[in-house]
């Protein structure tokens, strides 16, 4: 890492630090730099797989070894579970069979050294700056440090979160923050300059702000939902095919549905009347199907696809990192030619052709409607 290790610079008795915490400290610091210091603990593990009736069962053993590290730091070691010497075909008796029932618990929340391991695994930030970028997400009150060192989100992460990704998914990747950082190391490596890193990234991020200037709307409606109170007053309405939870209806003009547990926003078309319809759902996403009436004719809505088949996103992305030209070999990073500042700021915000999968949705929403 950058930073040394805490390291104890003599040995003393727990008589000599008169016990407490100190002696329990010294205690900790010296096992910890002691253990870095030993070898790996190796064991043996045997899996045994048995059979009854029809149902395969397995059964796992563990055998120390070498203790290793774990001499020293004795919390991390683990006791042996010794299984009995059987081979291949032997019948062993059935002491016990216990049928237990229970329900599968949702995973927890990142502790604070998952999340450094995420950020070091996509590339983003150094062992200087993680800590900075964690601290600045707390301060900011986009998350929160529970007292088990969790990264809990507030209502206002999830809800910024939630409207990147209706907006331009990228935002909220990590994808983009790990490129500007690989093209940092590209400067230092000499396989890129300076000149061009700037320009591409203010080119690129200048097409994501007038994208995102121009679908900000969809940012208010949702933080309008989560932080005013029409998130209370909204009615309970249909079912949700992710969560399987019901949506609340916000009659408020724009009409939409607002999911309070992911905090989700699905708008619904305006000029006609809504009504719930039996309780079907819809084959391709399980969402419950809606009625939407206008004029004298009658259409049944389903609220995912049909703000799938009307939000797409067509967020301008960030260039492919060949779009980078490295530096000549042996040339001088200095000499390569910069582009003038007017050429610069000439962005030019052409309309992206459809992807597949939007045309295939749009399909989707259209046969539902020759259906009606």
């Amino acid at each position: 890492g950058d930073h040394p290790p805490i390291t104890p610079m003599m040995a003393v008795t727990e008589y000599e630090l008169q016990g407490g915490d100190s002696w329990r400290l010294y205690n900790l610091v010296t096992r910890h730099f002691l253990a870095s210091l030993s070898p790996d603990c190796i064991f043996a593990v045997t899996k045994v797989t048995f059979q009854i009736g029809k149902e395969a069962f397995t059964a796992t053993g563990r055998h120390t070894l070498s203790p290793g590290f774990t001499a020293v730091l004795t919390a991390h070691r683990k006791e042996d579970s010794h299984l009995p010497n059987i081979k291949i075909g032997d019948e062993v008796p059935i002491e016990k069979v216990e049928l237990r029932s229970g329900k599968t618990a949702p995973p927890p929340y990142l502790s604070e050294s998952e999340l450094i391991s995420l950020m070091e695994k996509n590339g983003i930030g150094t062992d200087a700056s993680i800590p900075t970028h964690i601290n600045n997400v707390c301060e900011r009150r986009y998350c929160k440090l529970d007292p088990g060192r969790h990264m809990v989100p507030t209502d206002l992460g999830i809800v910024l979160a939630q409207g990147y990704m209706r907006i331009d998914p990228e935002l909220v990747l990590p994808e983009v923050r790990a490129r500007i950082e690989r093209d940092i190391n590209e400067i230092a490596e000499g396989r890129a300059t300076k000149e061009q890193v700037i320009c591409e990234s203010l080119q690129a991020f200048k097409k994501k702000f007038n994208y995102f200037v121009q679908c900000i709307e969809r940012m208010d409606t949702l933080f309008e939902a989560s932080f005013s109170p029409l998130a209370s007053s909204g009615k309970p309405f249909t079912k949700c095919g992710k969560t399987h939870r019901y949506l609340k209806l916000i009659p408020t003009r724009p009409a939409r549905l607002y999911n309070p547990i992911t905090e989700e926003i699905y708008n619904l078309p305006q000029g006609g009347v809504i009504k719930q319809y039996k309780s079907l759902q819809c084959p391709l996403c399980n969402f419950e199907l809606l009625m939407y009436t206008v004029g004298e004719r009658t259409y049944p809505l389903c609220p995912f696809c049909y703000n799938e088949a009307t939000e797409t996103t067509n967020a301008p992305s960030l260039p492919p990192p060949s779009m980078t030209k490295p530096a000549d070999e042996g040339a001088d990073v200095k000499s390569t030619q910069q582009a003038s500042p007017e050429e610069s700021n000439k962005v030019e915000l052409e309309p992206e052709p459809l992807t597949n999968k939007q045309k295939q949705r749009m399909q989707r929403q259209q046969q539902q409607n020759d259906v009606a």
